[in-house]
């Protein structure tokens, strides 16, 4: 005997005892004995060991065997009953996935439904029902349509309620409005849900990619009371709104247009960066731009505001990859700080306009530049004679202009005009005794460094006119007020014209020229053992020959009184070669001068 029952699920089967001597009539009270085998997905038969013991049905002669869950958890089961005075029976079981208690039943006789061999159904049409029907779960293959809408709740934690995925161009979600002002799609966020959440694909596939008709919005979205209407953002490098203005030439099409209500004091456009995260990424076309944002023209209609709360970093960052990364034409106002990594190039192109106006705040520098390897801090050229590439105007102690200088960059490098008699650099002292420029060196630097070119002096300073302003005055603390190094002067010669005070001592120009003519003489000794045509010396820091044909004379020792020139000089020990041999050799410590 086969019969079908449902997998994984306990079930109770009945059957006869034939007696063997009137195998026409039944055998009652016989001790039925069951032995068990099972079979799983076509494999070898195996034993199965039955838990309950078959009873008599009354004195029917029918008997009946319960089998558990888990003994029928099989593919087919065959159970074979022996007794003592009756014939031996078997049952043959065909477990099923599901029976017809778990299908759906139709009401009229054309709505059939087709079973396979797996239980699944086949179903071409299910006609909808005035009754609930539950699905445990629901597999369709093939094309589902509702006519009376549907709703979805997922009760199992963490769920998706809806998951659907489009095929080739086919979209995984169309929804159309049903009416002239119905919603095509209608999300619903409960708690920090969102209404919707749309995630783009991995090969540059847009989470919503939404196309606005004749005269509508491809988007359109309301926040309520504390809400926004509409809140994205990227995940890893996806950007969290990417928009795309329209391809036709000439057309205007915007990416993103935004327009606050008329009378109202809310945003066109709010934007929040989060984390690393920009709040808005622009990138424009070969000929369009970025981002274009204008007021709407009140007095207090910003095309663009952007605030800082309080954070560590800019308010606004703007990288560009070789064009300018801000262009602007017309006022630019900004308040708070600007960080500018790359340069920047300001033209006025109104007349008599300045090409920037900065303004310090208590101890902080109305401009700061900080020039790197060869580029300058600052760098101001000058439109036309008569104007500064760059003023200064200091008030009260503040200085006009402060330049610190950072390893062998010079704080301010200033270059004077072409052919014409143009200053590098012209400061003009205040009314009430401030300095035109002032210097301080710091450790080693110095507070100015001059070099000449042409006829252009480095430094050239000049006195009030008809006052007592001084071209040039110099104070010590400790150092040298002036310091002359003549390996640096044309000549070893300094031009001095007039009279330089020293406290209330006047010095002739002559004195002066005579004092600081030694500053280009040195002074050695001789070491080893010298010769009347060579001698060590115990001279450093010059490179061989740079003191070829210098004059040297011995002024102690046993040489005192000598003199030749240098024929040739070696770095090694100092060795000097003498032009002329000398009539006496000196020995080691005699002194000498070279001039």
């Amino acid at each position: 005997m086969e019969i079908f029952r449902k997998k994984n699920e306990a079930t109770v089967i009945a059957f006869p005892m034939i007696n063997t001597a009137t195998p026409d009539a039944f055998d009652t009270g016989e001790t039925v004995t069951d032995t068990a085998y099972y079979s799983d997905a076509g494999g070898a038969w195996t034993s199965l060991a039955i838990t309950d013991t078959v009873a008599e049905i009354g004195t029917t002669g029918m008997y009946e065997l319960s089998l558990t869950a888990g003994e029928m958890n099989h593919d087919n089961i065959i159970i074979k009953f022996t007794s003592t005075n009756a014939a031996d029976t078997a049952v043959v079981i065909r477990t099923r996935a599901v029976d017809e208690d778990d299908l759906v039943r139709a009401t009229t006789p054309a709505n059939t439904l087709d079973i396979d061999a797996s239980g699944n159904v086949n179903a071409d049409l299910i006609a909808a029902q005035s009754n609930t029907v539950t699905f445990p779960a629901l597999t369709i293959t093939g094309l589902l349509d509702i006519n009376d809408g549907i709703d979805i709740s997922a009760t199992t934690t963490n769920r998706n309620g809806i998951t659907s995925a489009g095929n080739g161009t086919g979209h995984g979600i169309a929804a159309v409005a049903g009416a002239t002002n119905g919603n095509g799609f209608y999300g619903l966020g409960l708690g920090s849900g969102n209404g919707m959440s749309l995630d783009g694909g991995s090969a540059g596939g847009a989470g919503l990619a939404a196309i606005g008709g004749a005269g509508g919005h491809g988007v359109a979205t309301v926040g309520g009371s504390d809400g926004s209407g509409f809140w994205t953002f990227g995940v890893g490098t996806g950007s969290g709104i990417f928009a795309q203005g329209g391809t036709t030439t000439g057309a205007v099409a915007h990416g993103i247009e935004a327009v606050a209500a008329a009378g109202s004091d809310g945003h066109g456009l709010f934007i929040q960066g989060d984390d690393t995260g920009h709040g808005f990424f622009a990138d424009g076309g070969a000929n369009g731009n970025g981002g274009r944002i204008e007021g709407g023209g009140g007095v207090l209609s910003y095309g663009l505001r952007i605030t800082n709360p309080g954070g560590s970093l800019p308010t606004l960052a703007i990288e560009a990859g070789g064009a300018e990364a801000v262009n602007v034409t017309g006022e630019f106002q900004v308040d708070g700080l600007v960080d500018i990594n790359d340069g920047v190039n300001i033209s006025a192109t109104t007349l008599d306009r300045h090409g920037l106006v900065s303004s310090g705040n208590g101890s902080g520098e109305g401009i700061r530049g900080e020039g790197g390897t060869t580029g300058h801090g600052i760098l101001g050229v000058t439109s036309g004679a008569g104007v500064g590439g760059i003023v200064g105007l200091s008030t009260v102690n503040g200085a006009g202009i402060i330049g610190q200088g950072g390893g062998a960059n010079a704080g301010i490098r200033g270059i004077g005009g072409g052919t014409l008699p143009g200053h590098g650099i012209e400061g003009i002292g205040g009314a009430l005794g401030g300095d035109g420029l002032r210097g301080t060196g710091t450790v080693d630097g110095d507070g100015f460094q001059g070099i000449g070119s042409g006829l252009g002096s480095g430094i050239e300073a000049s006195g009030g006119i008809g006052g007592t302003g001084h071209g040039l005055e110099l104070n010590t603390d400790g150092g040298q007020a002036l310091f002359i190094d003549g390996t640096v002067l044309s000549n070893n010669t300094i031009d001095i014209t007039g009279t330089i005070t020293n406290g209330t001592t006047n010095i002739s120009a002559t004195a002066v020229k005579l004092a600081l003519s030694t500053a280009g003489i040195i002074s050695g000794a001789a070491t080893g053992t010298p010769t009347t045509a060579s001698m060590q010396t115990d001279l450093t820091g010059y490179l061989d020959n740079e003191l070829n044909g210098a004059a040297i004379i011995f002024t102690g020792g046993i040489a005192a009184g000598q003199r030749t020139f240098i024929d040739a000089y070696a770095t090694t020990n100092g060795v000097i070669t003498f032009r002329d041999t000398l009539a006496t050799a000196p020995v080691a410590a005699d002194q000498f001068v070279i001039v």
